[in-house]
C-alpha cells in the first residue's frame, strides 16, 4: 500500500471510532516529531453531538476510508486467487487482506455509515430548505417607508 503523508490538524484511526469491534486499519510512522492525542469513542461520540458538521465530515472521510480498504483486499484476494496463492507479502500488515469475517463486518458498517450519512445530509438539507423559506417569507411581509 503506498503510504499517505498527513499535515498538521489531519487525523487517523476514524474507522475504529465508527466501528466498535475493529481493532486497527492503520500502522503509522511518523517522520518528524509529533504530538499525539487519543479520543476514546465514547469522548467521540459525545463531542460530536455539539459539532453535527464535523461529525458529516468524519463519517466521509471514514467511508473513503473503509472503501479503499474494501477495494485493496478485494484486489489483493482476487490477484491471488488468479496465482493460486496468496503469499505472506500479500498479507502484510500494510493493506493486506482483510480476514473473511472482518470484510464482512466492515463491508456492513460502511453500509450502515452510509445510510446515516445520506439521512443527516437529507435532514440538513430539509432544514436548510425550510430556513430559506423562512426567510423569503419573513422578507416579503417587511414594509420600507
Amino acid at each position: 500500500m503506498k503510504p499517505r503523508y498527513l499535515s498538521e490538524g489531519e487525523h487517523f484511526g476514524e474507522i475504529c471510532l465508527f466501528v466498535s469491534n475493529l481493532k486497527r486499519t492503520a500502522s503509522i510512522i511518523s517522520t518528524t516529531n509529533v504530538s499525539v492525542y487519543i479520543l476514546s469513542a465514547d469522548d467521540f461520540n459525545q463531542t460530536l453531538k455539539w459539532y453535527p458538521s464535523e461529525k458529516v465530515e468524519m463519517q466521509r472521510v471514514a467511508i473513503e476510508r473503509m472503501e479503499v480498504l474494501l477495494l485493496q483486499s478485494r484486489y489483493k484476494r482476487q490477484n491471488g486467487q488468479r496465482k493460486g496463492t496468496l503469499g505472506q507479502e500479500d498479507a502484510d500488515l500494510e493493506g493486506g487482506i482483510l480476514d473473511e469475517d472482518i470484510y464482512k463486518e466492515l463491508e456492513a458498517q460502511r453500509d450502515a455509515l452510509l445510510n446515516l450519512h445520506k439521512r443527516q445530509e437529507e435532514a440538513e438539507a430539509v432544514k436548510n430548505e425550510v430556513g430559506d423559506k423562512n426567510l423569503s417569507n419573513n422578507s416579503s411581509s417587511m414594509t420600507y417607508k
